[in-house]
């Protein structure tokens, strides 16, 4: 079990936003759980000392060794038209181990860029909530949206201290036979990727052409057409856990 609590001195964490869920799971006295201290999002073992008015007092008696990603991936994410799929993509990513979400206007995707800024309050809450499932103990960082134009000069600020790293695009026209396990092959020790992903319809044919020109590998997920929420979450899961060993 995890909460979400603020430190208060190296003895004591109190729960208080998430107070009802700590009352639903009925935690007992002597029961060890975890708390995530929300501005560090450190994790302490924690055991409980009292139940005062809409708030918990926690005895701290450990900190938990850092659970981080294995590997370095920032997601270029393409935004659905139908922007609401998004947070099922956060909620994904934010499990599998993806440390950024770069929103991304392409020609096919969502054009409303006001309507994503002000999305992505939503979409680190939903990041953060994930982090008690999935146990996790950092959280999905979520940059501005930017335009196609812009992913090379943000992927040099971006890996400017990462390298080496590999450009990677998903393109549901690629050659079956030119899948992710060949690119393992080819680039066994690299630990962070800049992956891009398209929406719904895809890149279009100048979109990826220029793509594959600044170096970018392309590769199949498969022989059928993936939604946009689906292929998030099977790029990504393919990409950490083939470069995690």
């Amino acid at each position: 079990m995890r909460f979400y609590g603020s430190l208060k001195d190296k003895n004591t964490i109190v729960i208080e936003e998430d107070f009802k869920h700590f009352k639903v799971k009925r935690v007992s006295k002597n029961e060890k759980f975890e708390v995530i201290d929300k501005t560090t999002f450190k994790v302490y073992y924690c055991q409980l000392k009292k139940i005062e008015r809409k708030r918990v007092i926690c005895t701290i008696i450990g900190e938990k060794e850092p659970n981080l990603p294995k590997v370095y991936i920032a997601l270029f994410q393409s935004i659905p038209i139908q922007i609401s799929l998004m947070d099922e993509i956060v909620e994904k990513i934010t499990q599998i181990g993806v440390s950024l979400l770069v929103p991304l206007i392409t020609r096919r995707s969502l054009q409303n860029k006001e309507a994503i800024i002000k999305r992505t309050e939503r979409w680190k809450r939903i990041s953060r909530e994930t982090l008690k499932q999935c146990e996790r103990d950092v959280p999905l960082e979520i940059s501005p949206p930017i335009s196609f134009t812009e992913v090379e000069k943000a992927i040099k600020e971006i890996f400017k201290d990462k390298a080496p790293f590999l450009k990677l695009v998903a393109y549901e026209r690629e050659e079956f036979s030119n899948n992710i396990l060949k690119l393992r092959e080819k680039f066994p020790e690299i630990k962070n990727f800049a992956l891009v992903l398209g929406p719904e319809g895809g890149f279009t044919p100048e979109e990826i052409k220029y793509l594959k020109e600044k170096d970018f590998k392309s590769f199949s997920l498969g022989n059928f057409i993936l939604t946009t929420e689906t292929a998030a979450t099977v790029s990504t899961a393919l990409v950490y856990n083939l470069w995690s060993f």
